[in-house]
């Protein structure tokens, strides 16, 4: 079962995906309603300590909007 810890949003159309990545974020409680719903995305974190790698994989995508390249 998974349960809901938080949210973090990140914008998207700011992620360069062809560099790493690093970044701290805080969780934020999730908003029981949003005024502009975008869709959903589901992702896995897996973090190896001892490689110091983390790795996100992108499990489900549902009800995304189309966006032009801008966002």
């Amino acid at each position: 079962k998974h349960d809901i810890i938080g949210e973090v949003k990140v914008p998207m159309n700011t992620v360069d995906l062809g560099q790493p990545i690093e970044e701290w974020r805080d969780l934020q409680s999730g908003e029981k309603e949003e005024p502009e719903k975008l869709g959903d995305i589901c992702i896995s974190l897996r973090y190896v300590p001892t490689a110091g790698k983390l790795t996100v994989c992108i499990l489900e995508a549902k009800n995304l909007k189309k966006m032009d390249v801008g966002g």
